[in-house]
């Protein structure tokens, strides 16, 4: 349960950063904005919802 209130402050923190974004620079794009909202929300999810860890790779080569 913590992970999905992590999930949505953190999308929340992250999009109100980005939607400041043209107040503090009125001529950038949108259409230049749009990805980078998009992808560092993208990266934020995987970051809380992937495994930290990784699995044990050594019985593949022994």
């Amino acid at each position: 349960m913590n992970r999905f209130i992590y999930i949505a402050i953190g999308l929340f923190i992250i999009n109100i950063i980005f939607s400041l974004i043209p107040y503090l620079a009125p001529r950038a794009p949108t259409e230049m904005i749009l990805p980078y909202q998009l992808w560092f929300n993208v990266l934020f999810v995987f970051a809380i919802v992937l495994p930290t860890s990784v699995g044990n790779f050594k019985l593949l080569y022994k």
